[in-house]
């Protein structure tokens, strides 16, 4: 066997020696496949690695260009078509390589049955030359686009610069314009907004001024053209009060005791009165947390917020009622204990007296309970069952004299004081009575009723009491004086004019007197109520509020 050189290829070849043709059929055919094979073998690899070296140069290139601006997507995409179509024209000359070695493989399977090796030689050769041509069109055709291709993405890239740079001054320019206006504008907008702000809060002055106006003309008008009242007692409630100004004068009183010796009990020491709306629940201000619930009161109103991780039982009297001072406005009476609103599921209030845990009862679905010859409280328990959970939820509870249960407030008072110096007893005897007089500037009583601390034989000629009933020697006599008394104490003068100013509630008021021996015989002078003109007051101070919040 000897080889032919080909440039590029080195061909085995089959020589017949001295003329003759030893080798077979089968021995041409395996020499014929081991050239097309060999040609394959060179050919394909480089054109392959070639090919893929370009492919990988343009997707090289492309992604040069998609991060250089995001703004070029769509020549990228046309840039990656064109590497597409070139990419496809690469499997269209592979395919054509195929096909041509098939059409030489086809073509020596011929020339197999009809010509010489040597003409079969030729026709490979005719085939490698025209592989070659081909591949040769291919790359210059590659070359060609591939110029093409960079000179477009440059000039492709110089106008977009070009356009980017342009599109920049244009934004440049019109912002400085939309600044300049915006700012021309903002003074002029500004202006205008403060002076009809100006406007606008004058206006809501003079508004508020009118409405502070209106309230107090209305007030005035209460005060000049409600019926004037009186109502006198050792405890005092009136129903048809106004909202208004009025004056209390404490008196003197006496109780004396039927057995003998008659101890005599007067108006003395230190009293504390207390002037105070239709509901009695005086709740103080507290706050606590018990069992996973945060129970507080502000204003008499309770709030809860929490879940209660078991029962609670919560004496409100111990720190947050006085009982004392609750009983004396209540016991004997009829009362009726109600809230607010209903709820279903929610805190019980017990009130307790002795043998009797559940006497009065606000419960789950109990919106009111009323009590007749009420028995003295010895308990106020907040009940809240394990499991209640609560939200900041708020209840108002509403303690009042009388059978029937009226609109909620919240407790309000007015606490004063009157304390007569040591020596000073104001009583009656029959129909004369101890009187606090203002005149001027001053405080009298007039024919101040004086006192034998023990009697010996002294004359009286006006009407008098006594320990012994008569005038005994050693008895304790008080009787009817003749001398006006002066009063010079200077707290007690305090706190007499300040009885003289007090206020009364709308609708209820009343007045107990926790006192050191005797309750005083009260005399209240009030303006009885004209619930259209207080509620239109109220209605005005109430927008007032919001105008004003």
């Amino acid at each position: 066997m000897q080889t032919i050189n080909l440039g590029r290829l080195v061909i085995p070849v089959i020589v017949p020696q001295k003329g003759v043709d030893y080798y077979t059929e089968t021995e041409k055919q395996e020499l014929i496949t081991e050239i097309t094979n060999n040609v394959n073998s060179i050919i394909q690899p480089q054109e392959t690695i070639r090919q893929t070296n370009e492919a990988s140069r343009v997707s090289a290139e492309l992604i040069r260009q998609s991060n250089e601006d995001t703004r070029q997507n769509n020549e990228e995409i046309r840039q990656a078509n064109e590497s597409s179509r070139q990419s496809a024209e690469t499997s269209r000359a592979e395919a054509e390589i195929l096909r041509q070695t098939s059409e030489i493989n086809r073509q020596s399977a011929e020339s197999t049955r009809s010509l010489t090796f040597a003409e079969k030689m030729e026709a490979v050769d005719d085939a490698i030359n025209e592989i070659e041509d081909k591949t040769e069109a291919y790359n210059n055709n590659a070359t060609h686009k591939t110029t093409d291709f960079n000179n477009n993405v440059t000039q492709k890239t110089t106008e977009f610069n070009n356009n980017a740079t342009s599109k920049i001054s244009d934004f440049n320019t019109n912002a400085s314009s939309k600044t300049n206006y915006f700012d021309d504008n903002a003074i002029e907008k500004t202006t205008a907004f403060n002076a009809n702000a100006t406007n606008k809060t004058n206006e809501f002055d003079a508004h508020v001024a009118s409405l502070q106006t209106k309230i107090t003309n209305l007030e005035e008008t209460v005060n000049s053209e409600l019926e004037d009242e009186i109502a006198e007692g050792t405890e005092i409630t009136v129903n048809d009060s106004a909202n208004a100004d009025g004056s209390l004068l404490p008196n003197g009183n006496t109780s004396q005791s039927e057995n003998y010796p008659q101890s005599i009990h007067t108006l003395k020491g230190e009293n504390t009165i207390k002037v105070s709306n239709k509901n009695w629940l005086k709740i103080n201000d507290f706050e606590i947390t018990r069992s996973g619930v945060n129970i507080s009161s502000k204003d008499g109103v309770l709030k809860l917020n929490g879940t209660a991780t078991s029962n609670i039982n919560y004496d409100l009297n111990i720190d947050n009622i006085d009982l004392n001072e609750l009983n004396k406005a209540i016991v004997g009476k009829t009362i009726t204990l109600s809230r607010k609103k209903e709820w279903t599921e929610g805190p019980q209030l017990n009130f307790a007296v002795d043998g009797n845990t559940y006497y009065m009862q606000l419960k789950n679905g109990t919106n009111k309970v009323t009590k007749t010859n009420v028995q003295t409280i010895t308990r106020i328990r907040l009940y809240i069952a394990s499991g209640l959970i609560f939200s900041n939820d708020e209840f108002e509870i509403q303690l009042e004299i009388g059978s029937t249960d009226t609109d909620y407030e919240p407790h309000k008072e007015q606490i004063k004081t009157l304390t007569l110096p040591t020596g000073l007893e104001m009583c009656n005897i029959e129909d004369y009575r101890d009187k606090f007089v203002k005149q001027g500037d001053n405080w009298i009583v007039p024919n101040k009723i004086q006192k034998i601390e023990s009697y010996n034989g002294e004359t009286i000629t006006t009407p008098y009491i006594s320990t012994t009933g008569g005038l005994d020697i050693g008895a304790t006599v008080y009787y009817v004086g003749e001398t006006n008394l002066i009063i010079t104490d200077t707290t007690l003068k305090a706190e007499l004019d300040e009885l003289l100013e007090i206020r009364t509630y709308l609708g209820q008021t009343n007045i107990i007197v926790e006192a050191e021996d005797l309750e005083p015989m009260m005399t209240l002078n009030y303006k009885k109520t004209n619930r259209n003109l207080n509620n239109e007051i109220e209605l005005i101070k109430a927008r007032l509020d919001l105008l004003e919040g």
